[in-house]
């Protein structure tokens, strides 16, 4: 099609911005509309819009933070709620919580899913806000609240680690919120029980709440291991388990980042890091550790796979045993996680740790005993 001066306009403002392009007039509507039609531009909500090629390049939670800047230009009194204020906060999460669209606040009672003409509402009879770079969005604890009720626990367990790395004192205003909420409240506790804020990253703390769901003990995270010799040398490891029978089990979550990401790899080629991966495992079995696991998170788009063999159980059992290098479970979620180790005897436990905060353990679940970490009154 020919160029229009004045699409290009209102285009280039909107990339300036970080928002989608809204028309002025009926006229600029007219010929945004007819370049969707011709397959230049995208619409992802009425009267948004933006170029293909440039909309291509963003991420999910990226999309969401342009629609909800143009939707807070044409509609100010607009408060974003759930995962599209996750989204405005920068919050650690999956971008398949944005799948249904876009949400916000409303205090008329009942819910509603979005669609293409309308946004998604969240039922909440008094809207408290903050302001985040211009956009109005519902406060942190109702924000993880409202996920809770919305996504299922792996999904949203990313969400609540991030958000307490910001925020030490976000659990308890969440705790202020239960007595007010009539709906069952019981994923969210679970949430706050296991949510920790040294998790790393998302990828981290999604693989961190697949072991919880599958039965595993819940591992230390990022445990810093010294070079008992008093060399100074030291590694952090992503999840560590100490077994009551002396065994020291690590776990690394690899995400592919690690390799071919340059702010990761310091520049490095793959087989200087594939080297350097080496020479720390060989430090961390002379240091003491037993079984080192290195997990691989994939997106995939009917399960979510985990090698349940190659971590130790909540539940338990007696005996070890090897396997193949790789092993493999079916679960409901998406992804694929690829255990490359031989198996580990599992140990029988009453309980699951949550985590550390400073030197004091969190238990989630009946207790009575904490094995190799010391013993815990339950």
């Amino acid at each position: 099609m020919r160029t229009n001066k004045r699409c290009v306009q209102l285009l280039q403002e909107a990339k300036r911005e970080s928002r989608c392009a809204i028309p002025a007039t009926q006229a600029d509507g007219k010929a945004l509309r007819k370049r969707v039609e011709h397959g230049e531009l995208c619409s992802p909500y009425r009267g948004l819009f933006m170029e293909n090629e440039y909309w291509n390049t963003l991420d999910p939670a990226q999309r969401t933070i342009h629609q909800v800047r143009a939707l807070q230009l044409q509609n100010p009194r607009i408060i974003f709620a759930g995962p599209s204020a996750v989204a405005v906060y920068g919050y650690e999460h999956p971008w398949s919580i944005h799948a249904s669209g876009i949400y916000r606040a409303d205090c008329s009672r009942g819910n509603q899913i979005p669609t293409n003409h309308a946004l998604g509402r969240i039922y909440m009879p008094r809207i408290s806000e903050r302001i985040i770079n211009g956009i109005r969005v519902t406060t942190p604890e109702r924000t993880l609240l409202d996920c809770s009720l919305m996504f299922p626990f792996r999904k949203v367990l990313p969400i609540f680690d991030s958000a307490m790395a910001q925020d030490s004192e976000l659990s308890e205003k969440i705790m202020d919120l239960i007595p007010r909420i009539r709906r069952n409240t019981d994923a969210l506790k679970k949430l706050l029980a296991y949510c920790n804020p040294l998790s790393d990253n998302g990828g981290e703390s999604f693989t961190r709440a697949t072991m919880i769901e599958e039965g595993f003990q819940n591992p230390l995270i990022q445990h810093v291991i010294h070079d008992p010799s008093g060399g100074g040398k030291w590694y952090r490891v992503d999840f560590i388990w100490f077994l009551p029978d002396g065994r020291i089990i690590v776990a690394e979550y690899d995400g592919m980042a690690k390799y071919t990401d340059p702010m990761m790899t310091d520049r490095k080629n793959i087989q200087t890091i594939v080297n350097e991966q080496r020479d720390r495992e060989q430090s961390l079995c002379s240091w003491g550790v037993t079984k080192i696991v290195r997990l691989y998170l994939r997106r995939r788009s009917e399960s979510n796979w985990l090698g349940k063999q190659a971590l130790p159980s909540r539940s338990g059992l007696a005996r070890s045993y090897e396997c193949n290098p790789v092993c493999h479970r079916r679960s409901s979620d998406r992804g694929l996680i690829h255990l490359h180790s031989k198996c580990i005897g599992f140990v029988r436990e009453s309980f699951s740790v949550a985590g550390f905060w400073g030197n004091k353990p969190v238990l989630y679940g009946h207790s009575s005993r904490c094995g190799a970490w010391g013993t815990v009154a339950g």
